[in-house]
């Protein structure tokens, strides 16, 4: 069972941007899956296609990789000095000074959290703890016969181990990073954006657009898919940035019931395919291995690992095998004709190639860009 560990060989180290390429738009679609820590591959793939001149017709995007894209969009500004780069390296600086050592860094982070963009829910803990004990003596006073010690221990535990202070220390981000999504037209990025989020209360996914995007898929704001009824397409604001960024981790009391997309569909494909919109091929970062690499789980950590991954597996490669199944069907007919206007679509994947678990998803890796980024120059720059 057990596999022999891993280890990937580092990457030559992906500098600063030293020019700007024109940038010439290709028949190709973006799809960027966000995962905590491991955003810094996206991000790689990203800053990639932008230094050799290829511009996406669609991106789609799921959780951290959204404040990636709107830094790529930035910095397709001539002069801008936000791009995916820049951000990543001011996350080293201001985050995680000590490389990918993870208790200095942890410990920076508990020290420093009244500055940390997401900070750990220090000042919180011991009020959700005495929540959470206050809930089971009610439960015990309720009904002793059936209450239980073991279910209640771990019960105690705060849902809420973060806070986004994304409003206090950037009080107009999610309005700016709505904006720029929002400026699709000719005279500004001219890319259709795609995002989503997951109402876990009423079980609707919702996928929100820009307008270039809504006319690229064919789908209107305000409708709902007509194969998925849970589907529900809106456009871009504010408050869907929000949303589409709130992770688990946030807990449960801020209002509505709409949290990260990623955990239900952690790469976004489903919308891409549409008949006379010109896409012929989608490139993938995918912020995962396609499979586990390393010794098999043997703590409960680990565990949760796994549990992660093959959940974030399941979604991507049912919609991947919907466009294969597609595209088989244009190749032979068989076992049924392909539905009308339907168009062979090329997948190009970048994905992770190495093991990240547990207690890297808290952290960035500077060699988890510039293999993503070298990757993506080898395996996609000359195809699409």
């Amino acid at each position: 069972m057990p596999l022999s560990k891993v280890v990937r060989k580092k990457y030559q180290e992906v500098g600063p941007r030293t020019s700007e390429p024109k940038q010439e738009e290709k028949p190709f679609a973006l799809a960027l899956g966000g995962l905590a820590g491991n955003n810094a591959h996206g991000a790689g793939v990203i800053e990639a296609l932008f230094r050799h001149g290829k511009k996406p017709k669609l991106i789609t995007c799921t959780s951290g990789q959204i404040r990636y894209v709107h830094a790529y969009l930035s910095g397709l500004k001539p002069g801008s000095t936000l791009n995916p780069y820049t951000l990543l390296s001011k996350h080293f600086e201001t985050a995680q000074p000590f490389s990918d050592f993870i208790d200095p860094n942890l410990n920076f982070k508990l020290m420093t959290w009244p500055m940390q963009q997401i900070r750990p829910s220090v000042p919180e803990f011991g009020r959700d703890i005495a929540s959470n004990m206050a809930r089971s003596m009610r439960d015990f006073l309720r009904a002793p016969a059936t209450f239980s010690m073991w279910k209640e221990f771990y019960r105690m535990m705060p849902a809420r181990s973060l806070v986004s202070q994304d409003k206090i220390l950037h009080p107009d981000l999610f309005k700016q990073i709505s904006d720029l999504f929002n400026d699709d037209s000719e005279k500004g990025h001219g890319i259709g954006i795609i995002f989503n989020a997951y109402d876990f209360v009423e079980g609707f996914e919702y996928v929100f657009m820009n307008r270039k995007a809504a006319d690229l898929t064919g789908h209107a704001f305000g409708t709902k898919s007509n194969s998925r009824e849970w589907v529900r397409y809106e456009a871009i604001t504010p408050d869907a940035v929000r949303d589409a960024l709130r992770l688990y981790e946030y807990g449960f009391d801020l209002p509505g019931n709409l949290i990260d997309g990623a955990y239900l569909r952690g790469i976004i494909l489903n919308e891409i395919p549409h008949s006379g919109n010109g896409i012929k091929s989608i490139v993938v970062g995918r912020p995962l291995t396609s499979r586990w690499l390393g010794d098999a789980p043997s703590s409960l950590t680990e565990l949760r690992d796994m549990q992660t991954e093959v959940n974030f597996h399941g979604s991507y490669l049912g919609e991947k095998g919907h466009i294969k199944l597609i595209n088989q069907l244009i190749a032979s007919s068989q076992p049924a004709p392909p539905p009308d206007g339907a168009t062979h679509i090329e997948f190009y994947e970048v994905e992770m190639d190495r093991q990240r678990g547990w207690w890297e998803y808290v952290l960035e890796c500077e060699d988890v860009f510039n293999s993503a980024f070298h990757h993506t120059v080898i395996k996609v720059v000359p195809y699409v």
